[in-house]
């Protein structure tokens, strides 16, 4: 499958400028076109997929001097038709340059640090047609109908009866807002650094500003989060990409310690 090159917003870009670079009948755009908006929520850096009808009604609900990030938190959903966010995953093309295509849902794919495209879900494979039935064979009677079962309309053909789907495991919810601490300042030296720790502390409350919301099985007992550090003007002997992994008895506990050093 071919990816797809949709036109990108930030989420700390104003409302105004969003709604104006939508609207500009210049803009090389084909009706219900899917929109890419990168979201860094200081964890981590979050891709929402969306169409221009579905954001420009959220941002023409918002003020001007609202973010994208915070118009598409405040819409007042229903938007068009969406009761929540489309929300991409992260994926690195292999060795070779190719996609995992097995892979579901929205994907953002990179090749290192550079934007390779974005691909859609999979559409499920056609299920094979039912083989046709010969009817009794000699020396056997055919079932009747039982009397509630419905008459088959003519030219329809009968379905390949399927086992039960297994019940869906039962799902826990974490609300959290991000826990980063930080010195306020570094003093200039040859042996310079501060410290950065980065954790989870508890949301206020759902509609609190930058509340992340992580899904876990309830038999889960820890969860593992994705932690994207981005300092300019800093050097990190771990690097960037970091995991972050809670308990769910104490989710709040866990923290990772980065030690920055300026360039």
């Amino acid at each position: 499958m071919k990816l797809q090159y949709p036109l990108m917003l930030d989420g700390s870009q104003p409302s105004r400028e969003a709604v104006a670079l939508l609207q500009d009948p210049d803009a090389p755009r084909a009706p219900g076109e899917w929109l890419l908006v990168r979201h860094l929520d200081r964890l981590r850096v979050r891709w929402y997929v969306a169409s221009v009808e579905q954001l420009l009604d959220a941002l023409r609900a918002a003020t001007p001097a609202d973010t994208v990030a915070v118009a598409m938190h405040t819409a007042p959903f229903p938007v068009s038709g969406i009761t929540r966010w489309l929300e991409a995953t992260r994926v690195e093309l292999d060795a070779r340059g190719q996609l995992d295509t097995t892979a579901p849902g929205w994907l953002v794919v990179f090749a290192g640090a550079r934007f390779a495209g974005m691909r859609p879900p999979m559409q499920p494979a056609p299920k094979a047609a039912p083989p046709a039935s010969r009817g009794p064979t000699r020396g056997h009677r055919a079932k009747p109908p039982t009397a509630d079962a419905a008459p088959m309309p003519a030219g329809a053909e009968p379905e390949m009866a399927a086992s039960a789907p297994p019940p869906a495991a039962t799902l826990e919810t974490l609300l959290a807002i991000a826990r980063v601490d930080a010195p306020t300042a570094i003093a200039p030296g040859p042996s310079a650094s501060g410290r950065l720790s980065i954790g989870l502390a508890p949301a206020p409350s759902p509609q609190t500003d930058g509340v992340m919301r992580f899904e876990s099985a309830a038999s889960d007992r820890q969860i593992v989060i994705d932690v994207m550090v981005e300092a300019p003007d800093f050097t990190c002997a771990g690097g960037w990409k970091h995991l972050l992994t809670v308990q769910k008895s104490d989710p709040f506990a866990a923290t990772i310690t980065l030690d920055l050093v300026p360039v």
